[in-house]
């Protein structure tokens, strides 16, 4: 049973983490982190050559997953 309460406590833990989290970037005016990352990764698309490259093999490997 000692189990369980442990794992009540990483859960609750995990969520406080994550609202900390949420808050610190909201302080920096990002209010959404799925739009912040497309952003970012349509910028890396457009400035690294390179970036085009990676990105067809990571997703050529899930793929294959």
């Amino acid at each position: 049973m000692h189990y369980c309460v442990a794992l009540v406590t990483f859960y609750n833990y995990f969520i406080e983490r994550c609202k900390e989290e949420k808050q610190r970037l909201e302080s920096m005016g990002i209010s959404n982190i799925n739009e912040a990352m497309f952003y970012v990764e349509v910028s890396a698309f457009i400035n690294l050559p390179e970036f085009k490259k990676i990105a067809n093999e990571y997703y050529q490997h899930e793929l294959s997953v």
